[in-house]
């Protein structure tokens, strides 16, 4: 409950306008080398897409706050599927321009999040779910995100 009220003091005290860091890179995790059929002695490495790889999904608040920008940013896009297109049915047409940056802003609310429940000494932030935050965040920032979903 009292994660709760943090993330209601926090989403009120920026207003749901999560500044994010700006990645130059592209978001990518390569997977293990593999060889290439009919060259056994040529390896190729398999670039995932930002979206693509996330870990995660049941992860505590610790284990979140430890992981890499790139795992935090695709596991928030599939709780942003899960939430916007599977259970809403929005459909987004150009998933690098509208997907993208609410994935960041989602990360960086739950960044947000936990950073000010340590401060505060919120009992038990690091053992609560990275996922319960990430849905509380949705359904409290729910038509901000939705809108930044659906703009052309």
């Amino acid at each position: 409950m009292r994660i709760v009220i943090c993330l209601a003091v926090i989403l009120g005290s920026f207003g749901c306008s999560v500044k994010t860091k700006k990645k130059t890179d592209e978001a990518v995790e390569a997977k293990k080398p593999t060889v290439e059929a009919g060259q056994p002695n040529k390896i190729v490495q398999v670039r995932k897409k930002w979206y693509q790889g996330g870990t995660l999904h049941e992860a505590t608040m610790k284990d979140w706050s430890e992981a890499t920008y790139e795992n935090k940013l695709a596991t928030a896009a599939d709780f942003l599927t899960k939430s916007f297109i599977e259970d809403e049915g929005v459909e987004v047409l150009d998933v690098e321009r509208t997907m993208r940056p609410v994935a960041a802003e989602l990360v960086a609310g739950i960044d947000k999040i936990y950073e000010i429940c340590l401060r505060e000494r919120i009992p038990k932030t690091k053992e609560t779910s990275a996922a319960e935050i990430a849905t509380a965040f949705i359904d409290s920032a729910h038509d901000h995100l939705k809108a930044k979903l659906l703009r052309d």
